[in-house]
């Protein structure tokens, strides 16, 4: 396990970005095992993000299914991707939550340790060989940032994986679970090596260290105690650096290399490694069966999963996200007295000329009624979609063609449900009149609304 440390600003996050390719590097290449860090090669990497980016309304459970049909290849059977759910919720200690919605700003869900969690949790479906974590920490008191860390830690040990954690200032018992260490400063590498290593290292450059400090704050204390400071441990660096740019951000930082990435199972049954010391990948290749065939897939295969899958994925989840927006107790009533209103206003007019502009403008207001409710309902789920749909294609989760196909075919329905029932109230209380003439009002309706979705 891996920490990297530094200050606010120092460029750990970069760092992580950079590595997980969710920034553009401008100059410099990352490798893995010497070949190109491709797009198919990032579905061996599993990164967890500072903020945790999920759709409210589905519960962990049902988020943790959708990450397993859709990122884990369909060469492993259902039940074991079942199996291995169960496993890791257990593992992470989230039994009791599983039938609990996400949540946001506006609804009650997980807690912020529990959030935490469940992206982890997300990631190691898909079993990474390279674990990154961004500030896992965060937002979590000293027992939950504790246990958490064991867990990373245990895992990172028995399955013998390489984990990246950014960590601002962690206690000393999370810090002496870590077996190396780098430390940066305004975006340069100013320590890469054993954990254990770093006190008596900045012993010996003059800077004294207590022994009943936590070695964490101590480390931190230098880097950002003053200029003079950090330019006297940049004078003693001999490493070599290579100038990076992110998005015209020029800054400096020690070359990591992450090489012989093992490739060992964790936890799909048949398949676990008996010597996690002498682990290889030859070694895991000798156990035949469905998961060394989507180990090579995911490097190969421009999709894990088939496009009926994800379509029928993508649809299950929009489904289930969109219920709990449309469907709200508050936009029902509303419709209701809204309907009462126009049914009180309008009831029954005489089909005459002198009242043909009074139903103009009832079928009007109807329908630009609609049309603007429709358009504030999508609008605001744009913003949580979004999120969630790039952190999905960045690992090459689904198609984005699909994407939007799913939406059209799973939220048009729903959106339909309450207008087509508002319109048929309203048209036959104020006694428009006609079936072919209702016909005519409600395919208007359902078109606009089919256009707004669209756009």
């Amino acid at each position: 396990m891996l920490a990297v440390m530094g200050p606010s600003g120092s460029g750990k996050t970069t760092l992580l970005h950079s590595l997980a390719g969710k920034v553009n590097i401008i100059s410099g290449d990352i490798t893995l095992n010497g070949s190109p860090f491709n797009k198919q090669q990032r579905r061996r990497l599993g990164y967890v993000m500072q903020d945790d980016v999920f759709l409210s309304n589905l519960t962990l459970w049902e988020t943790l299914y959708f990450t397993a049909m859709v990122r884990v290849s369909d060469r492993i059977p259902k039940q074991e991707k079942l199996d291995q759910i169960q496993k890791i919720v257990t593992a992470l200690k989230l039994q009791h939550c599983l039938n609990t919605v996400i949540g946001d700003i506006f609804q009650r869900g997980l807690s912020g340790g529990e959030r935490k969690r469940t992206h982890i949790a997300c990631e190691l479906l898909t079993d990474p060989d390279i674990f990154l974590v961004d500030e896992p920490t965060s937002g979590l008191d000293s027992s939950t940032a504790h246990s958490l860390m064991v867990q990373l830690k245990n895992y990172a040990t028995e399955y013998n994986k390489t984990i990246v954690v950014t960590i601002h200032q962690p206690s000393s018992k999370i810090f002496h679970m870590f077996s190396s260490l780098l430390l940066l400063v305004e975006g340069q590498s100013v320590y890469c090596g054993p954990a254990p290593s770093a006190i008596p290292h900045f012993t010996c450059l003059g800077f004294p260290y207590n022994s009943r400090f936590n070695p964490a704050d101590y480390l931190c204390n230098i880097l950002i105690t003053g200029k003079t400071y950090t330019s006297q441990i940049k004078k003693y660096c001999t490493r070599s650096f290579e100038p990076l740019n992110f998005n015209g951000f020029q800054c400096l930082f020690y070359v990591l290399v992450i090489s012989n990435a093992q490739t060992v199972p964790i936890g799909y049954p048949q398949h676990q490694c008996q010597d996690n010391s002498t682990a290889s990948r030859s070694d895991t290749d000798k156990t035949t069966g469905a998961f060394v065939l989507a180990l090579e897939e995911r490097e190969t295969a421009r999709w894990l999963t088939s496009s009926w899958n994800q379509l029928k994925m993508l649809n299950w989840r929009s489904y289930k996200q969109a219920k709990g927006r449309i469907f709200q107790k508050y936009d029902v009533i509303h419709a209701i007295l809204l309907a009462v209103i126009f049914g009180m206003v309008y009831f029954q007019i005489e089909n005459s000329e002198k009242t043909l502009r009074d139903k103009m403008g009832l079928v009007c207001i109807s329908l630009l009624h609609w049309e603007f409710q429709i358009t504030v309902s999508t609008i605001l789920s744009y913003s949580a979609d979004r999120d969630v749909v790039w952190k999905e294609r960045t690992v090459g989760a689904y198609s984005l063609s699909i994407f939007y196909l799913s939406k059209l075919t799973s939220e048009l329905p729903l959106l339909l449900v309450i207008p087509t029932l508002f319109n048929t109230a309203v048209y036959w209380t104020a006694g428009l009149g006609g079936v072919v003439g209702y016909f005519v009002y409600c395919s208007i309706g359902i078109l606009n609304c089919l256009l707004i979705q669209v756009s």
